[in-house]
């Protein structure tokens, strides 16, 4: 069933919305008692915590503000070596692409359609060189609304 809600009662200073936040921590409280996990938390947000959450295909970790995407530059050949030339990143309001020059048959490396919207001009990148010729593209980019998003993915 629905509710009709009046613009007042959607206002931020509704009395049942300032008290939802506390309700549902209540009821979380309760829930874990009954069933017996006292003490325990939510798990954190993807990818936030500094803990990165891997993907297929590249790792990811979020703040409120930034989102850091990390993607493996693999190429065709084991002996070349990639370089910020070779690499081809694209960022638009709600998705991002990471290309690599040297990979010939599959020159895409990800193409995401991201969750909620970035800042492209807030948005930079960079190489990270590893051992054995390793190298990552390092991806910053800086969210619109200022939120923990669920997962990188729409």
């Amino acid at each position: 069933s629905y509710l009709d809600l009046t613009a007042p009662e959607c206002h931020i200073q509704a009395p049942w919305l300032q008290r939802a936040a506390m309700d549902n921590l209540e009821y979380q409280m309760e829930f874990n008692r009954l069933t017996g996990r006292q003490g325990e938390t939510q798990p954190a947000v993807a990818g936030s915590d500094g803990v990165a959450k891997t993907e297929e295909g590249y790792s990811w970790t979020q703040t409120e503000d930034e989102l850091e995407l990390v993607v493996p530059a693999r190429c065709d050949d084991a002996d070349a070596v990639v370089t910020a030339k070779d690499i081809s990143v694209v960022f638009k309001p709600n998705k991002v692409q990471v290309k690599n020059k040297k990979h010939s048959r599959e020159p895409l490396l990800v193409s995401i359609d991201l969750f909620e919207r970035i800042d492209c001009d807030g948005c930079t990148w960079t190489i990270e060189k590893g051992k054995n010729k390793e190298v990552k593209v390092v991806l910053t980019m800086e969210k619109v609304e200022q939120a923990l998003w669920p997962r990188i993915e729409n």
